[in-house]
Order: C-alpha cells, then structure tokens, then sequence
C-alpha cells in the first residue's frame, strides 16, 4: 500500500473525470491518492525532483483499477473442476466438490490468487468468505477488500450451530478491519439459509449498518 508520495507516467492516463478525457503522454502525482495530473510529464517530474517516478513504459495505459464484487478467494484451486452450462449442473458440481477445493487451497495458493487478480488490474475485491479460511491473506493483500462473512445452511436443527460459527468468523474480521478491508455479511440465497438464520443475521447488519449481499433470482433455475 502506498505510504509516500510518488509519480507515474505512461503513454496514456485514463481519468474518468466529466469529459471521460485521456491524457497522451502525461503523469500523475500521488499516494493514497491523486494529488495532481499534468499533460507533460517533464513539467511534473520538474515541479517534484525529490519524489520517485515510476515509468509504466511504452504503449501503458495508467486507468482506475478495476472492481471484482463477488469472488470465492476459497475455490481458487478450481481450474476445470465444476461442470459448466447451466445453473443446476454448475450448483451440483459444487456441491459435489466443494470440500476437495477449499482443503485443496489454502495460504500460498490465496496469495497467488490475489497477485494474479492484482497483475490483471483488480484493485478492489468483494470476497465472499464461507469459512474464513481467506480471511488473513485478505486483510493483508495490496487491494482494496470487502470481506463478505457468508452464512449458508437451510437445516432447522443446524440453526444455532451456524449461526454461531457466522458469529465467529464475523468478529474475527472486525479485528481485522482497517482502511483497505471491511467486514460485511453474505447471506448465500434465500432458498439455501433458514428464515431463522436470514432473521439473526440481517439484525446484526442492520445494528452495525454493514453492506449485505446475496444471491437472489440471478437466473430462471434459480427463480
């Protein structure tokens, strides 16, 4: 994460102000964020001769990082594991190897993860965590994270167990927050979580007015 402030040029700077300009040859002043943008970059390394410049190189493009909002940093061992094509036959083949994949990642395999998503430009993630086994590779990794605690599970007598291990895992990311990593709460489907455990979990959000995300009618199988 950057502590000190440092310049950037490229080839082209995307700014996404009003007029959705580009500049052609230009750099960027910054560290936590912009400080300044100029279309030469000479006249900026001049203005700052003390701060460090970074040279993106020929034919770069400088733009805001991009946003992956619902990622399973826990199946990062899938390559061609599930079935594909449709819902169902997707859903099933997660259930069936749902255990192999996530004892079959753990913390270097989460790094590698992360620094591909980083070299591809994602900058801010929405990590929907089903056990947490993620939870410390996050909350130290260079982007921007939104750790959703997920809590899944349909069966009556399981209730209190499930909420609980969600209770858990919830206050372990509340240890962990800071600037760059935000506890906030998954509830899987209404289909697949008790009316109970959705009642116990959305209080909690409502209480410390945390961001919710669940899957809901994102297909007709799933309707």
């Amino acid at each position: 994460r950057f502590r000190v402030m440092k310049i950037v040029k490229a080839t082209y700077i995307v700014t996404m102000d009003e007029e959705n300009s580009i500049i052609a040859g230009g750099a960027m002043l910054f560290d936590e964020k912009i400080v300044e943008l100029s279309e030469n970059s000479d006249v900026l390394i001049a203005k700052y001769p003390d701060v460090p410049v970074i040279d993106a190189g020929e034919n770069s493009v400088v733009m805001p990082g991009l946003i992956n909002a619902h990622t399973h940093l826990e199946f990062s061992k899938n390559k061609t594991t599930l079935e594909y094509g449709s819902f169902l036959t997707w859903l099933y083949s997660v259930m069936e190897h749902r255990e192999d994949l996530v004892d079959g990642c753990k913390d270097e395999c989460y790094v590698q993860a992360l620094a591909k998503m980083a070299k591809y430009g994602i900058t801010t993630i929405g990590a929907t965590s089903s056990y947490g086994f993620d939870m410390n590779a996050l909350a130290n990794s260079a982007q921007k994270v939104v750790f959703f605690n997920e809590v899944i599970g349909s069966n009556p007598a399981a209730v209190d167990a499930l909420f609980g291990d969600f209770k858990s895992r919830l206050a372990q990311s509340e240890k962990l927050a800071s600037s760059t990593f935000f506890p906030a709460i998954a509830i899987h489907s209404p289909y697949a979580v008790h009316p109970i455990l959705i009642k116990h979990t959305l209080g909690i959000a409502k209480a410390k007015n945390y961001v919710v995300s669940t899957h809901f009618m994102e297909s007709q199988a799933e309707r």
